[in-house]
């Protein structure tokens, strides 16, 4: 795949994009729903993966913020918006959405 080409990111209008929110929607879907086996296999089942997400390297910090949280931590889309229509600029927050808990602050 060749990012560098304009053949590679055909569709370039906000009104042609419903494939970049139906992926945020998936991924934000499957984070508060905890469907970590999901998560980690979004290039099979996540609706418009491949387009979202030609390579990984944009999509795997996801997986640390997973793997940072405690197991009992929700997560939450802390913010969702679009640049150009088409670059999601979605954020997740695990366990401080609502507030840090004191007793789980971790200070070295």
């Amino acid at each position: 795949l060749d990012l560098t080409s304009p053949d590679s990111f055909p569709i370039r209008r906000p009104d042609d994009a419903e494939w970049v929110e139906a992926f945020n929607e998936w991924v934000a879907g499957a984070v508060e729903a905890r469907r970590f086996d999901d998560l980690l296999s979004y290039g099979a089942r996540a609706p418009y993966a491949r387009q979202n997400h030609p390579t990984p390297e944009h999509f795997l910090p996801l997986f640390a913020t997973l793997g940072a949280a405690f197991d009992d931590e929700q997560g939450r889309r802390i913010h969702a918006s679009y640049d150009r229509g088409l670059l999601s600029l979605d954020a997740y927050s695990f366990g401080f959405a609502a507030g840090p808990d004191p007793s789980r602050v971790v200070v070295h």
